[in-house]
């Protein structure tokens, strides 16, 4: 899982447009694709691989990019589009063999950007040899924090009962917050990573048959595709789901995401 190896993929950004440039990388870039899979400090057996932006890349720049990217706006045009997703693919796919993958795990979606990378999958497979699991999010109301588990923090933190309090409140205050957010933007708007960690899991997979599966499967490789990867919470709520019905460390994971910004897994 060491592998790397770089890829002519630049995007340089001449305003007001973004140019592709499939054959040369350059300073200017602000996207490229290095081919390296990274392991995750988080989780056991998984392993991140997709397009960075680079580190003097602004957020308004990267913000545009990645709405005209998702929403296939035509500020990109489709088939850069098509090229940047299936040169990504083409370089997951020497890193982890695509036709090797057992289980395609992604979440319900506004944008169809996530649905046409994993459609693109079987380019690289016969759809038969694998099983597609779409994951939906619980009703806007049934997202919680998980008390018990901020309590036992706060017992093996020594956290004061003064400053429990406070932190109780901003948990309330942004939970009644995500609670007043439409179905498709609660994971994007859950970004405060000093209470992510108590919030418990806010997708579920629908069906007994899948959950069985999951349940069940072992030294299995199991590929987990979203489009992009900004404060995380998808992929980790996804991961977290995931073990809970699964928690068998036999199985090797590894984690698509088209683009993303830089940061420790």
């Amino acid at each position: 899982m060491k592998t790397k190896y770089m890829i002519p993929e630049g995007v340089k950004y001449v305003a007001p447009v973004f140019k592709f440039d499939f054959e040369h990388d350059g300073e200017e870039d602000i996207i490229k694709l290095n081919g390296s899979l990274k392991s995750s400090e988080v989780f056991d057996n998984v392993y991140f691989f997709q397009y960075e932006f680079e580190d003097n890349v602004d957020s308004k720049t990267r913000s545009q990019f990645i709405h005209a990217l998702k929403f296939n706006q035509p500020i990109l045009g489709k088939d850069n589009i098509d090229k940047f997703v299936d040169r990504a693919l083409v370089n997951l796919s020497r890193a982890i063999n695509l036709a090797t993958v057992d289980v395609v795990i992604y979440p319900q979606s506004s944008s169809l950007l996530t649905k046409d990378i994993v459609d693109k999958l079987d380019h690289f497979t016969d759809a038969s040899k694998y099983t597609r699991i779409e994951v939906v999010k619980r009703q806007i109301n049934e997202i919680d924090f998980n008390w018990e588990k901020f309590d036992k923090y706060c017992v093996n933190k020594n956290i004061p009962d003064n400053v429990k309090a406070i932190m109780q409140a901003k948990m309330k205050k942004m939970l009644n917050g995500i609670h007043k957010l439409d179905y498709f933007s609660i994971a994007r708007n859950i970004k405060d990573q000093k209470y992510k960690k108590f919030l418990k899991t806010i997708y579920k997979f629908y069906d007994d048959e899948t959950i069985n599966l999951l349940k069940t499967i072992k030294e299995k490789k199991i590929l987990i595709v979203d489009d992009i990867y900004t404060s995380g919470t998808t992929i980790e709520q996804i991961l977290k789901a995931y073990q809970i019905l699964n928690p068998d460390d036999s199985n090797i994971i590894s984690v698509f995401t088209l683009v993303g910004k830089k940061r420790k897994c």
